[in-house]
């Protein structure tokens, strides 16, 4: 989670990425903005990325943002935006699949590409402030309580 300012909005920008150098599983876990658009994506490695999306609350430039996703072992992924649920979905990607020795590579602000030549692409135009990562799933209250 973390307090966002948008300088534009457009195209993909990545807030956070865990990923490998394994070029078959690329990211395995995304949280970014697609067109000002909050969307969580995963994958395990063998599957089609699954994600999740709230259409309907699309960030503006030049304005604060407090952005959050919850993920439970069983796959239950939830978005927020200032405290607030804006997405829910149930992924069939589950914690339980991905071992933390999935994960080499926390990138924020963009995401490291790793096929063919390695490369950092999607990066994220603005500022962010008081970026948190938690070793367990934060309740709606907590997260409701760390927005406002």
């Amino acid at each position: 989670m973390a307090f966002v300012k948008l300088a534009s909005v457009g195209a993909v920008m990545n807030l956070m990425a865990f990923s490998n150098e394994d070029p078959q599983h690329k990211a395995l876990s995304e949280f970014r903005l697609v067109n000002g658009v909050v969307q969580a994506t995963f994958r395990n490695g063998k599957d089609l990325p699954e994600s999740v999306a709230a259409p309907l609350a699309v960030l503006a430039a030049d304005r604060w943002y407090h952005l959050a996703m919850s993920r439970t072992l069983d796959g239950i992924v939830t978005l927020y935006i200032d405290g607030l649920e804006v997405a829910r979905a149930q992924l069939t990607v589950t914690m339980r699949q991905l071992q933390p020795t999935d994960f080499d590579r926390l990138d924020l602000g963009a995401l490291y590409f790793a096929s063919g030549d390695a490369m950092m692409r999607d990066f994220f135009d603005g500022y962010m402030d008081d970026v948190r990562l938690y070793d367990y799933v934060l309740t709606a209250e907590e997260i409701f309580a760390l927005g406002t």
